[in-house]
Formats: C-alpha cells, sequence, structure tokens
C-alpha cells in the first residue's frame, strides 16, 4: 500500500505494507485501529503459495471474521500450514507454554507469516518464550515474517519491539507504554497520548523520524486499503 508522504521540502510515496518475511509490530490501545490496519496488510498477501498461520489467542471477532471471508483453514489443534492447506487460523488458549512448540516448528519449516493477534497473551513473563524468541530472532534466516499486535507494549520482549523493522503506534494511554515505545522511536511517542481512532505513528529504518499518519480510509470489510492516504511528516 502506497500512501503520500508530504513535507515543507518534498514529496514522496511510502510503502507501508510490510512484507511476508517483515517483523511489523502493531500498538495501541483497543478500538484504536491496530488490528484493524493489520488485517488490511493482511489482505494484501496473494501471492501464490504464501502460507499463513493466523494465531486468536482471544476470540477476535475482526480476526475471525477475516479468516472465514477468505477461507482460512480453522483449527483449535497446533495445525501448521501446508501445500494443501497454506492459510491457517488457530484458536488456541493464552498460555506461552502451549505455543513455544508450535513457534519451533514454524521456524524449522521456514517460509511461512506468523500473525499474532495479541502478544502480550503469549509473552507472560513467567512462561517458556523459547519458541517467540526463535520467530524474532532466527526465524528471519527461514524466510519467517512476523506480525503482531499489542495493546500494552510494556509487557513485550525487547527482542521484540527491537527487532521490528516496521512500527505502526496508535493510541497509548498509558504513560509505561508510551514511554517504552519511545525507547526505540523517540519523545514522538508521547503524541499518542491524543490519537484519535485510526491515527497511528508508522517508523521503520528508512526514515529519520516518525511519520504520523492521518485514520486511512478502508472498505467496510477492512480488506483494501485507500490509495493516496495523506501523511503528516
Amino acid at each position: 500500500m502506497m500512501v503520500a508522504m508530504a513535507s515543507e521540502h518534498r514529496t514522496a510515496e511510502v510503502e507501508l505494507a510490510p512484507s511476508t518475511s517483515s517483523r511489523a509490530t502493531f500498538v495501541g490501545t483497543t478500538q484504536f485501529g491496530k488490528t484493524t490496519l493489520a488485517l488490511a496488510f493482511l489482505a494484501l498477501v496473494r501471492r501464490p503459495g504464501a502460507r499463513v498461520c493466523a494465531i486468536d489467542t482471544k476470540g477476535d471477532a475482526a480476526l475471525n471474521a477475516f479468516a472465514t471471508a477468505r477461507g482460512y483453514f480453522r483449527s483449535q489443534l497446533p495445525v501448521v500450514p501446508s501445500a494443501a492447506q497454506p492459510r491457517v487460523l488457530l484458536h488456541v488458549p493464552p498460555d506461552p507454554d502451549a505455543l513455544q512448540p508450535l513457534f519451533h516448528r514454524l521456524v524449522a519449516d521456514g517460509d511461512v507469516l506468523v500473525y499474532i493477534d495479541e502478544l502480550t497473551h503469549v509473552t507472560k513473563p513467567s512462561g517458556n518464550q523459547a519458541g517467540l524468541r526463535s520467530l524474532y530472532a532466527t526465524g528471519a534466516g527461514r524466510g519467517v515474517g512476523v506480525w503482531a499486535c499489542s495493546q500494552q507494549p510494556v509487557f513485550i520482549p525487547s527482542i521484540i519491539l527491537s527487532s521490528s523493522d516496521r512500527l505502526f503506534v496508535f493510541r497509548l494511554k498509558r504513560r509505561a507504554d508510551r514511554d517504552t515505545v519511545a525507547g526505540y522511536i523517540g519523545e514522538a511517542a508521547e503524541r499518542t497520548a491524543s490519537f484519535e481512532p485510526g491515527r497511528f505513528l508508522y517508523h521503520d529504518d528508512r526514515v529519520d523520524e516518525p511519520i504520523e499518519c492521518e485514520p486511512i480510509p478502508l472498505a467496510p470489510s477492512g480488506a483494501r486499503a485507500a490509495r493516496g492516504a495523506r501523511i503528516l511528516a
């Protein structure tokens, strides 16, 4: 998804949509747009044979509707995407220990996009995080992308934010969450305290400062992002 970026000195286009091998993290208070945008990007994954493993830890209605509309194979078992079932939605308990073998298997198989609906459900400090850390630490070399959402970035391991090549920051009400994100994008994180739904900061290694983005018009299904959305540089 290309969007226009305007500043006092130049106008350029920025590709916001992460690739299937990216580590993209979407953070923000619930109901402020992070899942909507993540699913809009997920809908753009149309490469033939592309494998996607979407993990639903909290029964998210939007994710379930999205998966149903696009023919995802739905299971409560640790099924991994295959040539026969390239796109899988797993309904799993918010149990970090139960998910770690699945994460290890996905890294071993390689060439898969893993979407995690709520990171805090799989990053409990008391739980085993070896598989999750493997996704971020070694998955890139195996063609494993990770897109993940979190309402409370203060509770997710630092390796997730530090290894994210694209970061989307929606409204963060709690100062602890803003302070956590500020460690990666600077003082701009403080502005998110007053963001309306849909507004977010975008950051990657191609930009010197986070870019403030106005709400991007999306189709009612959330499946297609409008082009030409305005970004405030």
